[in-house]
């Protein structure tokens, strides 16, 4: 079952949408747009028995709206601080558009951290 939830990072809340438990995924979603585009991955994956997470970018769905400009840089510090949140160690990480480059940026901080990324 899907659990809709909230993070605290330094830089305001970041909703999320979550189910399942085993390795993690976290799927980060397009620019414009919102976690809603991977509710039903989310569920899949969680039948498939993986713990899959998908946050809503601050500035998009229910997440704190961001203040001033944010580079991708700032991005991935902050969903690197969500992963700190949920407990994450290792995950898979996958994105898309803007995504793919906050993806690839986490990846570039933290290698050590990311099982795969997959990147669209």
């Amino acid at each position: 079952m899907q659990r809709l939830g909230y993070v605290d990072t330094t830089r305001g809340q970041v909703h999320y949408r979550e189910a399942g438990r085993g390795p993690a995924i976290v799927l980060l979603h397009w620019a414009p747009g919102s976690s809603r585009q991977y509710s039903a991955a989310v569920d899949a994956l969680a039948a498939e028995g993986f713990r899959a997470i998908a946050p809503d970018l601050p500035g998009f769905g229910a997440s704190c709206r961001r203040e001033g400009h944010w580079t991708i840089g700032d991005f991935a510090d902050n969903v690197l601080e969500c992963l700190d949140a949920w407990g994450v160690q290792r995950c898979a990480l996958g994105g898309g558009h803007l995504a793919s480059e906050i993806a690839l940026e986490c990846a570039l901080r933290q290698p050590q951290r990311f099982v795969f990324v997959a990147l669209d």
